[in-house]
């Protein structure tokens, strides 16, 4: 790949070094350099105080699509290297004369052992230069980094300089850095969030919490934070970014060497090289832990669009292997031809995507952990392959990845706000994902949607979904219960189930363009939701049993023995991802370890929960159910009764179907669900917005409806063994108070 270009600036004391989010300028004696792929850094200025003995620097932060006409005010995402100029460099600076200086290339590109060699002049170049750049970068269109060209003009006057003004820099030096113009995060800062910092040879970690650093939030009208750096000549360049980082050639790195592993080798042969692959893949999540590469696999790569600036949006298929020939058909208008891939009509698809907001990059450490676990040897990675075949896309928003970008593509549009109509020409990634989606689901195929987030302000890892009235809620809420039962890290009470159209009623902003929405109403599909993962950390965690008969099988973010909560990083993040998966087998197919068997639950039960109702309005959203999988009581019994396999924990659980609930477990459990429930609309009022634990629901009276399945308060009867039991019954006289299940 070939380096970027870049404009080298030399700035002085009191002056402000101003050109494109990604350039290289040296500001006193250190380089700020930001010309890599998601690199950004706004203007760097020294500021002189002279009651401070270390050197002041301020970075300011450059919002999305600076320096074009399409700017907006999302300024959250830095990412920068730091380092002590060269005494070639400081040469230049001393005798006012243009040298050739190689120029050091992101983190992405380091290992290529490139360099590329520009200009260094002794000022700032002025804003007539600096909008040459930006128009001359916008006219790249390369897939490999987002480039910036070289902007030559007329240089202005130089100011008058001594070589005393510079500081001796032959020792180590001490530099408070500054980063002003941010986006109000100062909540999640004050709860202990602190940036990112990759020192040489190292891997990306929190800047620790220690005196030294002096790590504060400046106060103002203006976000910003402050720490201490200390350098000293020949000891590398320092990466800070807001959060993680994972660049689009990170990511079009990993998938080349996925797809060379796993698309050129035999289906059932790559005990070497598939668990290098997958080495690699931890790698990227800094996680020292990597399984075994599955085997009789389907992994295929195809392009689905190309984005505005020309880069790809990968779509990926992993399935087990069939011998199927009839292959998948894309929609005419889609710009790409159809994959070579089996069609596998009666596998339903899950389809999961990533990054349509380019700074959250937790979503991106939860697809990895996905995408691991799915090409692992883990028997339920297998049963997970053999049920269902699973469309990932790693990146919807390319540019803004590769741009700096926090929110936004290259035409400053938020993009999970357009997709109730998207528009080929400005919503590239999300028009393809959506047509594709609309297609599946004319043929009945789709089954799940889950686009991957991260969230500054709310706690913990949760969901927001749609909210129904009906059995289809019940579908719904479950797999929000089962993703706390395989994650010690996702945090129930905080997911949402809302209605975007009662929101507008109420005056409040909807999010009627967002993926999880409009993929809902305009698919019809049950099961859509937003996964967010907090920069910071959860409200609590909670340790989780380990899966029947998987003992050793869990990444170690899932080995907690405290129920403190703990800070964030890659490795949680992609244990997340992997619960989710986990829970939609435990939800639509046959999870041979399960942890329901070890929590004393079963699918039944956990499908009659219900949510909090937050209103008395009845919701407007009319029942949705899941399609491609079977739905009736027959059909949940058959998941929890043992199958073929010898290591089956059902076969050790029960010894007959239906399973009969544990004992002390309320009877609710082998409790039919009545199938008249099955094909119409609910009348429960359910118009809340948070699932809540099942104690909570029995508090909640709901009127009976005709042949609904009902049970005692748990209050009428004053023996505790007989309270705890629960009794099942028909619609009752009205003096008997009653409360329904919700399925």
């Amino acid at each position: 790949m070939r380096a970027m270009d870049a404009t080298l600036l030399v700035g002085v004391e009191g002056t402000r070094a101003w050109s494109c989010p990604q350039r290289r300028v040296i500001v006193g004696p250190m380089v700020f350099t930001s010309d890599f792929d998601s690199g950004n850094m706004g203007p760097v200025q020294l500021v002189t105080d002279a009651e401070q003995e270390d050197l002041l620097y301020t970075i300011d932060v450059a919002p999305d699509c600076a320096g074009t006409p399409h700017a907006n005010g999302y300024r959250s995402w830095f990412f920068f290297g730091l380092s002590v100029a060269e005494p070639i460099e400081m040469a230049s600076l001393e005798a006012k004369v243009p040298v050739e200086v190689p120029v050091e290339r992101g983190e992405a590109l380091e290992d290529e052992g490139d360099s590329k060699h520009v200009t260094c002049t002794s000022t700032c170049l002025e804003e007539g230069s600096r909008m040459k750049a930006d128009a001359e970068g916008s006219k790249s269109t390369s897939s490999d980094s987002a480039a910036g060209n070289d902007a030559e003009e007329e240089e202005p006057a130089k100011p008058e300089m001594t070589k005393t003004e510079l500081p001796q820099v032959n020792c180590e030096i001490s530099v408070v850095l500054t980063i002003r113009n941010l986006n109000n995060h100062r909540k999640l800062f004050r709860d202990g969030y602190r940036p990112w910092c990759k020192m040489p040879g190292k891997p990306w970690s929190r800047l620790p919490d220690t005196p030294q650093l002096g790590f504060a939030i400046v106060e103002g009208e203006e976000m910003g934070i402050r720490w201490r750096h200390e350098a000293s000549r020949g000891s590398g360049t320092v990466y800070y970014a807001f959060c993680a980082p994972y660049s689009y050639l990170d990511c079009q790195g990993l998938l080349e060497d996925l797809e060379d592993t796993f698309s050129s080798c035999p289906s059932f042969s790559w005990p070497d090289e598939g668990r290098g692959a997958l080495r690699n893949l931890s790698k990227s999540i800094n996680d020292d832990w990597w399984p075994k590469a599955g085997t009789d696999l389907l992994f295929r790569r195809q392009l689905l669009n190309r984005s505005l600036q020309g880069r790809r949006v990968d779509l990926l298929t992993v399935s087990k292997a069939s011998g199927l020939k009839e292959l998948e058909v894309w929609p005419p208008d889609l710009p790409c031809e159809s994959p070579q891939v089996p069609k596998m009509a009666e596998r339903p698809i899950v389809f999961i995507s990533a990054r349509v907001h380019p700074g959250e990059t937790p979503g991106q450490f939860v697809f990895l952990g996905i995408l691991r676990f799915l090409l692992s040897d883990d028997p339920r990675a297998r049963s997970l392959r053999e049920r269902f075949q699973f469309k990932l896309v790693p990146m919807l928003n390319p540019d803004g990845v590769a741009c700096g970008h926090y929110r936004t593509n290259s035409l400053g549009l938020n993009l999970n706000r357009h997709y109730d109509k998207p528009s080929p020409h400005q919503h590239e990634g999300i028009w393809a994902a959506k047509r594709i989606l609309s297609s599946w689901s004319k043929q009945g195929r789709l089954l799940f949607y889950l686009d991957l987030h991260g969230h500054a302000s709310k706690r913990g890892c949760f969901l927001y979904a749609n909210r129904m009235a009906g059995p289809g809620q019940g579908w719904n809420s479950g797999f929000a219960r089962l993703c706390q039962m395989n994650s010690p890290h996702f945090e129930l009470e905080q997911c949402e189930f809302g209605d975007e159209v009662d929101k507008e009623i109420e005056g409040r902003e909807g999010k009627r363009g967002s993926g999880r929405v409009a993929i809902h109403r305009d698919c019809r599909l049950c099961n859509a939701y937003t996964l967010e993962c907090n920069y910071n950390k959860g409200r609590a965690t909670r340790p989780i049993v380990p899966p029947k008969g998987l003992l050793g099988a869990d990444p170690p973010a899932a080995e907690l023995f405290t129920e403190e909560p703990v800070p964030y990083a890659q490795g949680v993040w992609a244990q997340v991802g992997e619960a989710c998966v986990v829970s939609i087998l435990d939800l639509f197919g046959h999870n041979c370890h399960s942890r329901m068997l070890n929590s004393r639950g079963s699918l039944h039960s956990l499908l009659g929960s219900t949510i909090r109702p937050r209103t008395g309005r009845m919701t407007h959203v009319k029942d949705v159910l899941p399609q491609g999988v079977g739905l009736t009581p027959e059909d949940i019994a058959a998941r929890e009764r043992p199958c073929w396999r010898s290591a089956c924990g059902w076969a050790t659980a029960t010894s007959s179907a239906p399973a009969a609930p544990p004992r002390g477990a309320s009877r609710e459990a082998a409790a039919p669900v009545p199938r008249a429930w099955s094909a119409q609309t609910s009348e429960l009022r359910i118009c809340g917005a948070r699932a809540v634990p099942r104690a909570d629901v029995a508090k909640e009276e709901v009127a009976p409806r005709p042949g609904s399945v009902l049970r005692r308060r748990r209050t009428l009867s004053s023996d505790p063994r007989k309270a705890h039991r629960g009794e099942s019954a028909k619609v009752r006289p009205p003096e008997v108070k009653l409360t329904a299940l919700a399925h």
